[in-house]
């Protein structure tokens, strides 16, 4: 007769602290608020990896929806220019947990949880590829939920193979002698079409990552292509979107995008003692120009410009050139929140390494 602990053994399978496929579906179930959100978390990593190019590859496809034709996201790609990993760091990359420490390093990423539990949140399959001195040496891994909760994978096994053409022919602009190719197949969560996945990715990742694009760091450019071809509406570079409107160019419309739609109010720097070392916290404040309130008479929310404030009402938190967060827990929302005058038209930022 089995034990009450052989009995446990035999339905976990083992007496590990982690049991892989409950894990697994744990990281699935930790939904991040937006694809783009989950997208983000790969482009940090080409951030840490020094990539000067990033570029977010949409592959549709037509699928019959009910009654109709409509297309739909078959696979997500990001490729960037970084310095590439080995064999050895590719397999720590797509552990839960993986990366090594690294004390006094300036790294967005700090767990190692970021591309396995984006990966996981929107599809049942990751691939990445990744390559250093020559395009000939890359190696792939992968991660497949599926063959985790079936108990078909338990390690991550890197093999000696090229990226896929069919990538590499789309994104010559950004394929280099170093770099990183992260492929989800079997997407399951994201549900939006291929226009508007484009119009929250240049939404968010230009909030997120506008310092580096501002700054020159980093170029990111979407596309997207059906049965080999590119789409042409669906071709740009992401520009800064920026919650305090002083940055140009950026994506602000209505004639904003190459001026500043407001202007400096306050910068106060704060120092503060961290582990013993002296840092410092920047506080910038900015205000909306007269101009873009327009007449006093006018409603300057209702235009495509004050709308778009509105998604960028409150505090943005900024750790090492990335917004972690938009915070508007300070606003006064009892009286409509985003729509008031006095939530709108100014911003805030908090900056800190």
């Amino acid at each position: 007769m089995a034990t009450d602990g052989s009995q446990q053994a035999d339905f976990w399978g083992d007496n590990s602290i982690l049991a892989p496929a409950m894990t697994v579906q744990a990281m699935r179930d930790s939904r991040y608020r937006k694809p783009a959100n989950a997208i983000a978390e790969l482009i940090d990593n080409s951030i840490d990896a020094h990539a000067p190019k990033v570029e977010l590859l949409v592959k549709e496809a037509q699928v019959q929806i009910n009654s109709r034709k409509g297309n739909r996201i078959q696979q997500i790609a990001v490729l960037d220019n970084g310095i590439g990993m080995s064999p050895q760091t590719l397999t720590q990359a797509l552990r839960f947990g993986g990366r090594a420490p690294s004390p006094g390093i300036k790294k967005i990423g700090k767990y190692g949880m970021g591309l396995p539990t984006a990966s996981a949140s929107q599809c049942k399959r990751v691939d990445v590829w990744s390559w250093q001195n020559c395009l000939d040496n890359s190696h792939r891994a992968y991660i497949s939920i599926d063959e985790v909760q079936n108990r078909q994978q338990s390690t991550i096994v890197p093999i000696k193979e090229p990226p896929p053409q069919e990538w590499v022919q789309l994104a010559q602009q950004t394929i280099g002698t170093n770099g990183t190719l992260v492929v989800w197949s079997q997407i399951d969560r994201i549900t939006e079409r291929p226009d508007t996945l484009f119009r929250s990715v240049e939404e968010d990742v230009g909030r997120i990552y506008r310092h580096y694009i501002n700054d020159g760091l980093i170029t990111i450019r979407m596309a997207a292509f059906r049965e080999n071809q590119l789409i042409p509406y669906a071709v740009k570079d992401v520009k800064p979107n920026d919650p305090l409107y002083l940055m140009t160019p950026s994506s602000t419309p209505g004639g904003w995008d190459a001026q500043p739609m407001f202007e400096p109010y306050h910068q106060e720097d704060m120092p503060i003692i961290q582990d013993g070392e002296e840092q410092t916290v920047t506080i910038v404040y900015s205000i909306a120009k007269r101009e873009a309130l327009g007449k006093k008479s006018g409603y300057p929310g209702t235009t495509n410009y004050g709308r778009h404030a509105r998604k960028n009402t409150g505090i943005s938190i900024v750790r090492e050139g990335r917004e972690i967060l938009l915070d508007t827990s300070l606003q006064d929302t009892s009286r409509g929140g985003g729509s008031l005058a006095e939530n709108r038209w100014w911003g805030c930022e908090v900056q800190f390494g």
